[in-house]
């Protein structure tokens, strides 16, 4: 089950629009309260994907190196191979219709309980786990829960500096 926690870190971090001041290729670290560095991806700036990736210590920052460079790279293959190699957590918003029923239903409890109303495109928070080689799945884990949430909480802290300082 997903905290509330970080539904309400996740929907926080949405209203920032973070995505429209920085690329994906600018990644910015976390220190975790248990002492592991988070190093965080912020998509949206194409306009395919919503998300905040979180690649975890250095192995995980190591597969977002590689998928960063895969895109300079000249076959369509090694670029298949590095998606497949990523290791990290990552929270997106999706559309209804790419989230399993037990998402929809988490997200509609949390959505009830506090009087949130979903409306348009990618607008359901999902919370996924990257492992090489594996299929995606949805994070049930205490701690990666947890890392999730601090990531969305530095990324909201960072949208709030970037507009303080920018204007």
């Amino acid at each position: 089950m997903i905290k509330d926690s970080l539904f309400e870190a996740a929907f926080a971090y949405k209203k920032t629009r973070l995505w429209q001041d920085m690329w994906d290729d600018e990644i910015f670290a976390v220190k975790f309260s248990d002492g592991e560095i988070g190093y965080c991806s912020v998509m949206g700036a194409a306009k395919d994907l919503i998300a905040l990736g979180v690649y975890i210590g250095a192995e995980g920052f190591e597969s977002y190196r590689k998928l960063t460079m895969a895109g300079t790279m000249e076959s369509e293959l090694r670029f298949q191979e590095s998606m497949m190699c990523q290791d990290c957590l990552q929270l997106a918003f999706e559309n209804k219709s790419e989230l399993l029923k037990e998402e929809i239903e988490e997200v509609r409890r949390y959505t009830r309980e506090h009087g949130i109303r979903l409306a348009g495109k990618a607008s359901y928070p999902q919370f996924l786990k990257y492992r090489p080689y594996y299929i995606p799945w949805p994070v049930e884990d205490e701690k990666e829960q947890d890392r999730l949430r601090e990531a969305a909480e530095a990324a909201t802290e960072l949208a709030r500096l970037l507009t303080l300082h920018t204007k």
